[in-house]
């Protein structure tokens, strides 16, 4: 509600001076000051006013990896496009690897459900054999711009980056990052293999201190900043098999339906399945073999079980209801590959 104050203050001229303050609940404060005029008693003539009814269309803001939709002649293709500069690059300033910003992995798996949904109008997709391939470095003052394609008639997506003119076709140096196939609905989706993440904590006894857990990551090269430190607590279970957390609450998830540090740190929850096993140190996402996306606000509770010693399942919840928000079928991470170093030199001599 709002609540009105009416001081009221009679000056020596025996002028009545009044003041009126509104302090709304959405945190809106206005102050108004009142004086009588002309003589003491007499009500000023009332203004006439006149109300006019108008109605304004709700838009929705643009979702930060889906900022521009372009037009394609025949219509075999829908693509997005963003600048990476600005909301794309503020919504993962966080996620630092090895001192560079790097787009998450997460990220283009968010990206290529939003372009989905925006250019099918699909509110539930299924995403498919997925890979990833070379990171994008989101370099400050960069001019370059993340576009997602959709091919619809074969039902697959493509992520690249680059120059306007080079993911126009006018030059040929566009960057691909992730690809995959797409399916609208998620009926068909595999079970994630754990069960609801809250349930799943019986399983889960050991607990993970989560501030050696970010600490062990960044002594890879996992330089994540606040954002993308998700996780509150973290239990492990025995023979390091499953993993369960809780997340922070996220108070604005900027657009998306699933933010992606909340994805993120269902990957990082990876790291404790694999530690054991001598495949510690710096790995990126590799592929996916199903992701369904869903999205929903709330705390978050994600879920990883091993498949083998190189894949996952992953699930997150609302805590609240159980309800699941994503589920990922044979997440698989590697090591970035080490750059190749010529043990040769190539030496050009004129032909007689």
């Amino acid at each position: 509600g709002v609540h009105l104050a009416l001081p009221v203050h009679l000056s020596t001229s025996g002028v009545a001076a009044g003041g009126v303050s509104s302090f709304g609940y959405g945190g809106t404060i206005a102050h108004v000051v009142l004086r009588a005029v002309g003589r003491s008693g007499e009500p000023a003539p009332a203004a006439s006013v006149i109300y006019r009814r108008r109605a304004y269309a709700w838009r929705q803001p643009a979702h930060p990896f889906v900022q521009e939709q372009v037009a394609d002649a025949d219509g075999a293709i829908v693509a997005f496009r963003s600048r990476v500069s600005g909301a794309l690059r503020a919504l993962v300033a966080h996620h630092v690897v090895q001192g560079r910003v790097l787009f998450p992995g997460a990220g283009y798996l968010e990206a290529a459900r939003a372009a989905c949904s925006a250019g099918a109008g699909a509110s539930a997709v299924a995403l498919r054999r997925v890979h990833f391939m070379q990171p994008l470095a989101l370099d400050a003052g960069a001019d370059v711009w993340l576009e997602i394609s959709l091919m619809t008639g074969a039902q697959r997506f493509e992520v690249r980056s680059g120059s306007l003119a080079a993911l126009s076709g006018a030059e040929d140096d566009a960057s691909p990052h992730c690809a995959g196939a797409f399916a609208l609905g998620s009926s068909g989706a595999r079970a994630a293999g754990p069960i609801c993440a809250p349930a799943s904590r019986a399983a889960c006894a050991r607990s993970v201190g989560v501030r050696a857990l970010y600490a062990s990551l960044h002594g890879v090269g996992l330089e994540y900043g606040p954002v993308h430190r998700p996780l509150a607590a973290s239990w492990v279970g025995a023979g390091s098999r499953e993993a369960t957390s809780r997340l922070e609450r996220r108070r604005d998830r900027a657009g998306t339906a699933l933010h992606p540090a909340d994805l993120d740190g269902a990957f990082q929850l990876t790291s404790l399945l694999w530690a054991s096993g001598g495949s510690g140190g710096l790995r990126l996402p590799s592929s996916v073999e199903e992701a369904v996306l869903i999205g929903g606000a709330g705390v978050l509770w994600p879920s990883v079980s091993a498949a083998d010693a190189a894949s996952a399942s992953v699930r997150l919840d609302r805590e609240v209801d159980c309800t699941c928000v994503a589920r990922l079928y044979r997440f698989q991470s590697r090591a970035p590959a080490a750059p190749s170093r010529h043990l040769y030199v190539t030496e050009w001599r004129p032909a007689d």
